[in-house]
């Protein structure tokens, strides 16, 4: 029943129809929505119940956005006055400004994410009015589980809710009152009061005049008016605040209760109120919004204490009136009924928002009346088990505390309260620790009723001060032995402030310089520093003071009181003091003046051996090492047979370089067994047998022995005195310096005296193996000559056969193509086949010899790969087209298939193109007639190929065929030279057996390899992989579209050249070949060009000079003059040099086509010549401009 009460009462607060627009409407879109709710309101007054009026004037204050049914902005009138005030710009109109605005898309202005509640989360008025404080918001839409909006709540709506009478009636207006009103004078334009609400972040500014006593209000201007002006489109700038205020206005007494102010608000339909004194200046300002702070937890707390004080204020008045007033104090008992049901109610609220668990028991009983819902969560068991087991609260506690809480809680009775920190132990056998304050509830005369107990889990708190605590026993004991290790330390140790002077220092540094800490104190650290130390010092330490470094070590000297030099090493670092105060240094000196001094003496000794080597440096290293030790004796042997002898000596302040000593049985022997030896005094007793000890009369003796590179002891590097040896540390350490060194000077001799014997036995084999590598270089000399004999003999060669073989094969396909297309007359049906098959025969004679040829040049090396970029789908597709005649007239079906991702490829055309054919004409061949042939280029993994290359995919063309075949035995067998499977197939398929070798050698030139899978009477797949770049991209191809230099296109032009020429050309052709001059003369002057001739090369260039000729034929190897020569003649002659010349040639060696060019020829070509490209090429260099 109550919840369905409750469910009608908060219906009455939801807007179930908010205002709504699409994200793609503009500002003036929404102006006009909500300014035209607002008008409606206002028409239908009079029909709606007060409850909907209310929600219809509620709606209008925002503008919902919605995309579909679903909820993705919110526009409030807050918004539309920021943005006017934003565009309130001084240096544009206030129409364009206004005019921008309206036209504003509202996806640009609106608020977004929303701040939204589920509508089954509203279970209670206190829900919204969390949110609207949390959030400092005014609108709260409604939404279902689905994001659509069910409806709106507002603090106008709310309004409606605030049923708590007695709350609103207890409570005075000057309680809760806003002294500081914002307020504006009638003179300000209503874009002034736009911009007064954006800065000072208010929804109302009163308008007010200056009266005898203060200000007066006159007016107040909402945000909803500044909505409502912004319909009718009006400048703001220069529209006074007057036309847009509302007056008179609506005020209050500061004495009044918040109840008339709720009422006066519902009444009016408005939502502030003007606080005025009695002679009408203005106090301040109450809004809608501070009637619904009421409902906040403090305002509540506050109000239970309030209504128990006058319930006991109550309960004394109903006692002294109880005899004369039985009917009025019934009624005020009624009212004290009412009012404390609503006061259980907001306890029961704050009890169960509240962090710590309530308890109340009854005093004379114990038993408990009741528990906060907190309670369960601390103690770990229900609220209901408490009812049951009342002691229960007592026995959780902590036995170590039990008696500390007991004591208290008793005393709680005299003294009142009861406030005290003490563990629990939970079911589950975790601590918490509690914070409790216990205190009585009396009654009105005084008497305890009930015992109230507030418990609240601390627990984080208390491992955090335990945690703290011991972290600062922990510090104090730190502390404690740092500075125990700082007075103990037995190095110095100093802190210095930031202007370098001492804080602190220790005893062990106030020994090491004499100062006692109190004359320290008075010094800066540089004060007892050499001058020329100091700039480094300061260097450093400024690196640490600016964050460069973290420390810094140096070595310096510092002066002791008394004057003497010491050296230290001191390493120092920046520590920081408390926080703001400036940091302090910590330093740690050493001493390390008896290591300087071990230092400069050896630095002296090795600079007074460094220029010593030979025999002479062990002699000068004794002497070096007596001075620097201030010993009488120094000597170094070695082993020998198996017995010590002395390399050398210094004895008594000179060197000795023959002894004669034996020092079986002496300390020497047992150094070089021990590795070391040591004696302070008293030698000879240890030594009395010992015959060379005895004639020295020396008392101490320190020895190390020399080792050799292998670790072998070969001898002794000892100092003798008589008297004890001083400073035995820096000895020892000198000493196995030196020793070092003087093993290596030891086995650097031995290396040199066996080095000598070495040179004498390798001079005598170098001399006998000088005079068998003569004689083996004559020989091969004079194999290079004659291998180098035979190389040029076979280029000449390749040469010779090339132009003999091309001469007159130029010849016979000329006539040839000149008959067949008409030149020298019609031809019937029988003469074209006899002609064709002179010409396939010709044709297929020229491809062989272009075989050999290249098989030759690949095996020597000279042949040069022209690499571009090239099209993949043009080089298949020309490559197809090659043999395509023949597989139609064997009905074969032609296929290529290229994934699309592959563009192009770097490789040399030509060669490709050739290697290409070389397999398709293979496959055509050798599939029987209606099979198949396909040409497929495909992308792979290198990995997964037999090719080792560096990038990470390879290219595959791969010809698959449903031919005859290869059995496994004959694969291998396949890419030797002129070698074919067998002779049957030899009888039944024409061939050299060179197609597949230069198919071979021409991947391998472009860093790939052939492969081959085949299966006899199913078919084969040749395939050639390259290596692939994808960084080849399609825009940087040279050929954007197929070369249109194909035969039939150069034939078409030639075919025109009479109709591109206003005059026929005259043509030079100097060829020393009768029958090379009759073909290409015979062809030409059927096409229309004039001819003279020449038959060697100084012959051209007489003709050249004395005809001055449109173009010349010029053929290289000529006799008198050959063609290079006559052509670097011509262009060496000025009056003629722009003459275009076609070089011709037969041989078509490497390297031909750039000699010709590089003297200056136009263009080149290889016999024999197509005589249509060549009428091409004549063409394209007559209309090249000159």
């Amino acid at each position: 029943m109550y919840a369905n009460s409750q469910e009608v009462l908060l219906e009455q607060a939801i807007i179930r129809s908010p205002l709504t627009i699409a994200a793609s409407a503009t500002v003036a879109d929404a102006i006009a929505l909500m300014s035209v709710g607002s008008q409606t309101c206002n028409l239908l007054c009079e029909i709606g119940s007060e409850t909907d009026l209310q929600l219809s004037h509620a709606q209008n204050s925002c503008i919902l956005v919605t995309e579909g049914k679903k909820l993705i902005g919110i526009l409030t009138e807050r918004d539309l006055v920021r943005l006017c005030g934003q565009n309130a710009n001084p240096e544009t109109s206030a129409q364009n400004s206004a005019q921008n605005l309206l036209e504003t898309a509202i996806a640009e202005v609106m608020t977004y994410p929303v701040q939204s509640l589920l509508a089954w989360e509203f279970t209670d008025i206190l829900v919204p009015i969390n949110r609207f404080h949390r959030y400092k918001i005014r609108h709260l839409p409604l939404v279902n589980d689905l994001g659509e909006i069910v409806g709106l709540l507002t603090h106008e709506s709310l309004r409606q809710l605030l049923r708590p009478i007695d709350m609103l009636r207890l409570r005075k207006v000057r309680e809760v009152i806003i002294t500081c009103v914002i307020h504006a004078n009638p003179t300000a334009s209503v874009a002034q009061i736009a911009n007064l609400m954006l800065e000072k972040k208010v929804s109302s500014v009163v308008i007010v005049e200056e009266g005898d006593n203060g200000l007066c209000p006159v007016g107040i201007v909402t945000e909803g008016d500044i909505v409502q002006y912004l319909a009718l489109e009006l400048a703001l700038a220069t529209t006074s605040v007057q036309l847009v205020m509302s007056f008179p206005v609506a005020t209050v007494s500061p004495d009044e209760t918040l109840w008339t102010v709720r009422e006066i608000m519902q009444e009016r339909m408005i939502n502030h109120l003007i606080v005025t004194n009695p002679d009408g200046t203005m106090e301040g300002i109450i809004s809608q919004s501070d009637l619904l702070n009421t409902l906040q937890p403090t305002e509540i707390y506050k109000l239970v204490s309030m209504l128990e004080t006058k319930m006991s204020r109550l309960e004394q008045e109903k006692l002294e009136l109880l005899q004369g007033r039985n009917k009025l104090l019934e009624s005020q008992v009624q009212a004290s009924t009412f009012a404390l049901a609503g006061s259980n109610n907001m306890f029961r609220q704050f009890a169960e928002n509240n962090r710590g668990a309530i308890i109340l028991r009854e005093f004379s009983t114990g038993k408990v009346v009741y528990v906060s819902p907190r309670y369960a969560d601390i103690w770990g068991h229900s609220s209901e088990y408490l009812y049951q087991n009342p002691d229960i609260w007592m026995q959780s506690i902590h036995p170590e505390d039990i008696d500390r809480v007991l004591q208290l809680y008793q005393l709680t009775v005299s003294s009142g309260f009861f406030s005290e920190e003490y563990r629990i132990i939970r079911p589950d056998g975790d601590i918490r620790w509690i914070w409790g304050r216990c205190f009585p509830l009396k009654n009105a005369n005084g008497k305890i009723e009930q015992m109230a107990a507030i418990a609240e889990d601390i627990s984080d708190r208390k491992i955090a001060e335990i945690a703290l605590r011991e972290s600062e026993q922990r510090l104090k004991a730190s502390e404690s032995l740092l500075s125990a290790m700082f007075e103990r330390s037995v190095v110095g140790m100093a802190i210095t402030d930031a202007d370098g002077k001492f804080v602190r220092t220790n005893p062990f540094y106030q020994q090491m310089v004499g100062y006692s800490e109190n004359e320290l104190q008075l010094m800066r650290f540089t004060d007892n520093m050499l001058p020329e130390d100091i700039e480094d010092n300061l260097r450093l330490r400024t690196q640490v003071l600016s964050g460069e470094s973290e420390s810094y070590q140096l070595e310096k000297r510092l002066l002791h009181r008394d004057g003497k030099m010491l050296w230290v090493r001191t390493t120092s670092s920046k520590i920081l003091d408390e926080v703001g105060q400036p940091p302090l240094f910590v330093g740690v000196i050493e001493d390390i003046s008896d290591r300087k001094q071990a230092e400069e003496s050896l630095q002296s000794l090795v600079e007074g051996t460094a220029a010593q080597t030979g025999e002479n440096f062990l002699p000068a290293l004794v002497q070096y090492i007596a001075d620097a030790l201030e010993v009488r004796y120094v000597f170094i042997t070695q082993k020998k047979g198996g017995i010590l002898e002395a390399r050398a000596a210094w004895m008594d302040g000179q060197l000795h370089p023959t002894l004669y000593f034996s020092f079986a049985d002496s300390p020497c022997t047992l150094t070089v067994k021990e590795g070391i030896f040591f004696c302070a005094d008293n030698l000879q007793q240890h030594f009395a047998k010992c015959e060379f000890i005895e004639n020295l009369d020396v008392d101490s003796y320190l020895g190390i022995a020399i080792a050799n590179s292998k670790g072998e002891k070969i001898g002794s590097l000892c100092i003798l005195d008589d008297k004890p040896i001083s400073q035995v540390q820096r000895a020892n350490a000198m000493l196995r310096v030196f020793a070092a060194r003087a093993s290596a000077e030891i086995e650097r001799q031995e290396a040199i005296d066996d080095l000598y014997q070495l040179n004498q036995q390798l001079e005598s084999r170098v001399a006998q193996r000088t005079q068998e590598l003569q004689f083996t270089n004559q020989q091969l000399s004079a194999a290079n000559n004659e291998l180098a004999k035979a190389t040029k003999l076979k280029d000449e060669f390749l040469a010779n056969m090339s132009h003999e073989l091309r001469t007159p094969l130029n010849a016979v396909l000329g006539m040839s193509e000149g008959l067949m297309t008409g030149v020298f007359g019609d031809l019937n049906e029988r003469q074209m086949r006899s002609l064709s098959l002179i010409e396939t025969s010709g044709r297929h004679l020229l491809e062989l010899i272009n075989d050999i040829l290249d098989v030759a040049k690949i095996g020597a090396g000279k042949l040069d790969l022209d690499l571009s970029s090239v099209a993949i789908e043009y080089l298949c597709k020309s490559s197809l087209n090659f043999v395509k005649q023949i597989a139609n007239q064997k009905n074969i079906q032609l296929k290529l298939s290229v994934n699309p991702s592959i563009k192009i490829i770097t490789v040399d055309e030509r060669r490709m193109r050739q290697a290409l054919i070389n397999l398709l004409s293979n496959a055509v061949k050798f599939t029987p007639k209606g099979g198949k042939v396909c040409l497929e280029v495909n992308l792979q993994a290198t990995e997964t190929t037999e090719l080792t290359a560096e990038c990470p995919y390879v290219m595959v063309f791969s010809i698959i065929d449903t031919g005859i075949g290869i059995s496994p035995e004959d694969i291998s067998n396949l890419f030797q030279a002129f070698v074919q499977i067998d002779s049957s197939l030899n009888r039944q398929y024409a061939g050299t057996g060179l197609g597949l070798t230069l198919v071979k050698q021409l991947a391998e030139l472009h860093g790939g390899c052939v492969s081959v899978t085949s299966q006899v009477d199913k078919g084969s797949c040749f395939s050639i992989i390259l290596p692939y770049t994808e960084s080849i991209e399609l825009d940087k191809l040279d050929r954007a579209k197929p070369p249109s230099n194909s035969f039939g296109e150069s034939y078409n032009q030639a075919s025109n050249l009479e109709n591109n020429l206003a005059v026929n050309p005259l043509i030079l052709l100097a060829d020393d070949n009768p029958i090379n001059i009759e073909t290409f003369s015979n062809y030409l002057t059927n096409r229309g060009y004039r001819l003279i001739f020449a038959s060697n090369g100084q012959e051209a260039i007489n003709m050249t000079i004395a005809q001055n000729p449109d173009l010349i034929l010029m053929d290289i190897q000529m006799p008198v003059l050959d063609g290079l020569s006559a052509i670097e003649s011509i262009r060496a002659n000025p009056d003629v040099n722009n003459i275009p010349i076609v070089a011709l040639t037969a041989l078509a060696m490497t390297g031909d086509r750039e000699k010709c060019l590089a003297v200056g020829a136009n263009e080149y070509l290889a016999k024999p010549v197509q005589l249509s490209h060549l009428t091409a090429i004549i063409q394209q260099q007559l209309q090249k401009p000159i």
